[in-house]
């Protein structure tokens, strides 16, 4: 009986023995597993970064690509009114209301028979039916532009900045003259005690000279008559006064440049007043 016991005893021993052997096998097992498990994690997140990466310098790429604006305007929006079958048509126009809904469809209407381009009614539909680039200068991130408005009494040309941060920007606009100071002037004191009314009017239209600006954006340089107090009073003499915008087409306000008086003719006989618009 007790060799049986003993030999029972040793069958217990060895298959504890195996299963011992087992569980560590098991357990070396999972720990290859896991360390491999762990390998493969790490491979596919490294794969994973590469791709995030690569769809990154795609959005980078593609956020610093200059884009042309849509709003640019060039020698596409010319249409010239003065040709006299559209002149004529035109003249239909004048029984509305200037700058009402009518008169500016009524406008738009004859451009459109007419064949103008749809960037000259855009440019039109702009100056609510107004007037008419009849030329264009491109001189950078701003340009100038010439148009001409025939429902105007009298009818006259006018000089427009365009393209840059303000859609468009006119140089006979009274609020922009408003911002420009004579005072500082030497010529100043002289010329406002013989012309008390003494004020800025725009000249002949002729477009601006373009140059750089000392901050090295764009400037322009415009000549204004003095006139004292209204259209065909005394001429005074004429003012230049530069127009600075930075590189970004951003509008820094007008500067007087000089002033230079109305010349005097030999005898001390002042020369004739101007009358131009």
């Amino acid at each position: 009986m007790r060799e049986k016991y003993g030999g029972e005893n040793m069958t217990i021993k060895r298959s504890f023995i195996a299963m011992a052997f087992i569980v560590l096998l098991a357990q070396n097992l999972f720990q290859t597993t896991r360390v491999q498990g762990q390998a493969a994690i790490d491979t596919a997140q490294r794969s994973l970064g590469r791709v995030r990466n690569q769809k990154y310098t795609i959005r980078f790429t593609k956020t610093i690509k200059p884009v042309q604006s849509k709003e640019d305007r060039g020698p596409e929006s010319i249409w010239d009114p003065t040709d006299k079958a559209r002149a004529e048509a035109l003249q239909k126009c004048k029984k509305e209301e200037r700058k009402t809904d009518r008169f500016v469809k009524c406008v738009l209407q004859v451009m459109k028979d007419r064949g103008a381009t749809d960037q000259a009614i855009e440019f039109t539909r702009l100056l609510k039916g107004e007037g008419f680039m009849i030329s264009f200068k491109e001189t950078g991130k701003v340009d100038v532009a010439a148009i001409f408005s025939p429902f105007k009494d009298p009818p006259k040309e006018s000089i427009v900045f365009m393209n840059g941060r303000d859609k468009l920007m006119k140089i006979d606009d009274p609020n922009l003259l408003r911002k420009i100071d004579l005072t500082g002037d030497p010529q100043y004191p002289s010329l406002i005690k013989k012309f008390p009314k003494m004020a800025l009017w725009p000249g002949n239209p002729e477009l601006p000279r373009a140059e750089t600006s000392p901050e090295g954006g764009q400037r322009f340089l415009v000549n204004y008559h003095l006139l004292n107090g209204c259209f065909p009073c005394e001429f005074a003499g004429t003012a230049q006064v530069a127009f600075d915008f930075d590189e970004g087409g951003k509008f820094l306000g007008p500067r007087l440049v000089f002033i230079t008086p109305k010349p005097i003719l030999p005898g001390g006989k002042p020369t004739a007043s101007r009358k131009t618009p």
